[in-house]
């Protein structure tokens, strides 16, 4: 009984909370949902470094209203995954951990390199997909940091900035614009094609995760886990 209440006890632990998502005017960190997911974007301040001081990008108007609805379509998405009565409660638990996991500074450490991520996709018709290990790459260049999933059937490709506003302050977290492709597709520039924004979060020394919410394929909420496994090209 406790396990089919869960969902219940998250979505209603979260429709208590009214707490905006971008930090105060005070530069202090944002309070959580009340059930043990941290408040996006809120790590502990540290020194900037070049990849995170790259011009905001702007952003299409509905894609500003995705990224600050973010915190209800995590709630969402985590109701839907629960409730389902066949889906992999191993496997949700897994993907909750990588929610849970509380932000660290982005300059903890470096962000450009190659990467393996996968794709934990959230709600929706059905409830909630496991994709497989991939290719990843975050790369550094004059504009800032940009990130791609070149690999697999699904495919994506943007960049990483700036967005105060947003919870983005490119100190504990980036805002992600990008756009979604196939394989035997190129790839398009934002906002030019199939776009998607997240957040982008560093949850270890060498794991990051990506919240895309109100993907365009499948589900409510896609959370990418990307671990850095090397420099780029080594």
């Amino acid at each position: 009984m406790m396990r089919r209440l869960l969902p219940l006890g998250l979505l209603a632990a979260c429709a208590s909370q009214s707490l905006p998502l971008a930090p105060g005017d005070d530069g202090g960190s944002r309070g959580g949902f009340g059930f043990g997911l941290p408040a996006f974007g809120s790590g502990t301040a540290a020194r900037p470094v070049a990849a995170t001081q790259a011009p905001e990008l702007p952003l299409e108007p509905a894609d500003e209203v995705r990224l600050a609805r973010l915190k209800e379509t995590v709630a969402a998405a985590l109701f839907d995954a629960f409730a389902a009565g066949g889906a992999d409660r191993t496997m949700i638990a897994s993907s909750a951990s990588v929610l849970t996991a509380a932000p660290l500074p982005l300059t903890d450490g470096p962000i450009a390199g190659r990467y393996r991520c996968r794709t934990l996709k959230h709600g929706g018709p059905v409830p909630f997909i496991t994709y497989g290990w991939f290719d990843c790459a975050v790369k550094e260049g004059k504009d800032g940091l940009t990130l791609s999933k070149p690999d697999g059937s699904q495919r994506m490709a943007g960049r990483l900035f700036r967005a105060p506003g947003l919870g983005a302050d490119g100190l504990s977290a980036l805002a992600y614009a990008g756009t979604e492709y196939h394989q035997g597709e190129k790839p398009v520039p934002y906002p030019e094609g199939r776009n998607e924004v997240g957040l982008f979060e560093r949850i270890g020394e060498n794991r990051f995760r990506l919240l895309l919410p109100e993907p365009g394929v499948e589900g409510r909420l896609d959370v990418i886990e990307l671990e850095r496994i090397g420099e780029r090209g080594a």
